[in-house]
């Protein structure tokens, strides 16, 4: 009887307890991942801020915008945008960070720049993929 009741509250307590928020990400592909953006650009981290808001996972990230593939009238290369940064755990930006670069693909939400741990990124060192030199021939063609 006493093992059937220390099972019962064991099992009671267990199930009280939240389940743990995967970090998963499903990564579309990056013709998707450009159509869906606003900015897609090579930026270089100059600051990492955490956010004031212990409530909201995240933190902001000071870029100067490197080169541009995709982007509003109001960016221009060698740009400096403040940045949030949405992160997962413990996935967020070290400020030995400072000074890396990835090619972002982000989005707007309430007027600020966003990306998320998840969003799409490629490396700026790596092979620049065709549809992005498509893309950067199109903004460029629109600034003239």
């Amino acid at each position: 009887m006493r093992f059937a009741w220390l099972l019962a509250f064991g099992l009671a307590c267990v199930s009280a307890v939240p389940p743990a928020a995967a970090c998963s990400c499903s990564r579309p592909s990056i013709r998707s991942a450009l159509e869906d953006a606003v900015l897609v650009a090579d930026m270089r981290v100059l600051e990492v801020r955490p956010l004031d808001d212990a409530l909201l996972p995240g933190q902001y990230l000071l870029y100067r915008v490197e080169r541009i593939y995709k982007a509003p009238p109001t960016i221009a290369e060698g740009d400096v945008v403040w940045v949030y940064h949405q992160t997962c755990n413990s996935m967020g930006y070290e400020p030995s960070e400072v000074g890396g670069r990835l090619i972002w693909f982000m989005w707007m939400r309430r007027g600020q720049l966003v990306h998320h741990y998840c969003s799409t990124s490629l490396q700026s060192s790596a092979p620049t993929p065709h549809v992005l030199l498509e893309s950067r021939s199109r903004w460029l063609a629109r600034r003239r």
